[in-house]
């Protein structure tokens, strides 16, 4: 059960990943650099979070982002074969950076964090 209970959050964010790039893209503007800005934000946030919910999962800040990079990899690979969507090696690089910022973060930072945060990682 604890090991459900580890793993929960980190797998809903995957299904909602794999679910929202399985639809075709939808435009938050009709400018679109600020379409582009959002989308990179977007890609920025859910990253930051795959990367915390995967160490809650795992406890090591090295996996956590290792496993948040190949989600990332796999997510704009399974584009490539979605109607309306291509892969994109930027969208890897956000996400990869994404995943590397949180991760600094829980290695270096830890003890710094909120405690409700770290409250919720520790469970």
């Amino acid at each position: 059960m604890l090991l459900v209970k580890r793993w929960l959050p980190a797998v809903i964010i995957m299904l909602f990943l794999f679910t929202s790039s399985s639809l075709p893209g939808a435009s938050v503007s009709a400018v679109k650099s600020v379409d582009a800005f959002v989308h990179k934000v977007t890609h920025i946030i859910i990253y930051m979070l795959l990367c915390l919910t995967f160490y809650r999962a795992t406890k090591n800040p090295f996996m956590s982002v290792l496993l948040t990079i190949i989600y990332g990899v796999f997510d704009e690979y399974h584009q490539l074969f979605t109607f309306t969507r291509s892969g994109n090696v930027i969208d890897i690089m956000v996400d990869s950076m994404s995943a590397f910022f949180i991760g600094l973060i829980l290695w270096k930072f830890y003890l710094v964090l909120p405690k409700t945060l770290k409250n919720w990682l520790e469970q």
